[in-house]
């Protein structure tokens, strides 16, 4: 191949393709995103003693630290088999948390990648979506072992493992959606913030909202059961309703409710093609000079 010549397998794009051109594009270079997000897994920690171990330990740690604390806090007001509650939570919440945070550096934190190489950088947050769905594997896998084994409180008599159930499936549908939800998210914010740096500062406040907005260590139903529109209006989180399948997935004393259903089809289909189509509108700005 000549000096110049660019390589066929990342053909420049001179202008925004249409939008399902740029799709079937970014489709073709799936293998590149996935091969990024496995490169982006094993780096992340690679310095470290405990390596990939801190994908399941940093949740875990997280989920020792709320459960002492707010155990206490929450007193009678505690849900139902507390610890498989606050565990399923913490460990779900993680990847919208991640997501949220990888999506909205994978544009400007690979400026670098896309001055050198040309594709679809639609496949920059599709990668975080990835990596973080490697992660979330391991963290699923760890999170089904500790529900087996712990006991749990049904019907008033203590049971010393829980029971798998054909219930546990619909944790696949479930994750399903919220993928193509926070690939949704992780493709907005990766635009917003190349308009508004400033936005990874309030990412931190952001996620410790949506923590508390979604029930992730406490019952909403507990502490709301006297403000019912605001209980009301906290159920339309999606977030909050994914939380609530998994858990009514898992653990046979919480519901799944048709009306999460709703929320999470209903925001999904939102929010994917939104935050898909805000970031295809802005494929000629990335990797700019400003």
């Amino acid at each position: 191949m000549s000096e110049g010549e660019s390589s066929p397998e990342f053909k420049a794009i001179q202008a925004k393709p249409p939008f399902f051109k740029y799709l079937a594009q970014t489709w073709q270079r799936l293998p590149f995103a996935a091969y990024l997000a496995w490169y982006q897994v094993f780096t992340a920690n690679a310095r470290t003693k405990v390596g990939l171990g801190w994908v399941v330990l940093r949740p875990l740690l997280n989920a020792g630290v709320y459960g002492i604390i707010f155990g206490l806090l929450l007193g009678n007001s505690r849900p139902e088999n507390y610890i498989s509650f606050l565990i399923t939570g913490v460990f779900l919440f993680e990847f919208f948390a991640s997501t949220l945070k990888g999506g909205a550096v994978a544009v400007i934190h690979n400026e670098s990648l896309i001055k050198t190489i040309s594709f679809p950088r639609l496949a920059l947050p599709l990668s975080t979506v990835i990596r973080e769905f490697i992660n979330i594997a391991f963290v699923l896998l760890v999170l089904i072992v500790l529900l087996v084994l712990m006991p749990v409180r049904h019907e008033g008599h203590w049971q010393l493992a829980n029971t798998v159930t054909p219930s546990w499936f619909l944790i696949i549908p479930i994750m399903a959606v919220y993928i193509l939800f926070c690939f949704g998210i992780a493709s907005f914010c990766a635009r917003l913030t190349v308009h508004f740096r400033d936005f990874t500062s309030f990412l931190p406040f952001i996620q410790r909202l949506m923590m508390y907005g979604s029930g992730v260590i406490f019952a909403l139903e507990n502490l709301l059961s006297e403000y019912q529109t605001a209980l009301d209006i906290l159920r339309l989180n999606p977030v909050h309703s994914f939380l609530a399948l998994a858990r009514g997935a898992f653990l046979t004393e919480y519901p799944v409710l048709t009306q999460d259903w709703i929320v999470i089809l209903v925001a999904t289909a939102i929010v994917l093609p939104v935050g898909v189509v805000y970031f295809w509108r802005g494929e000629q700005i990335y990797g700019r000079s400003e």
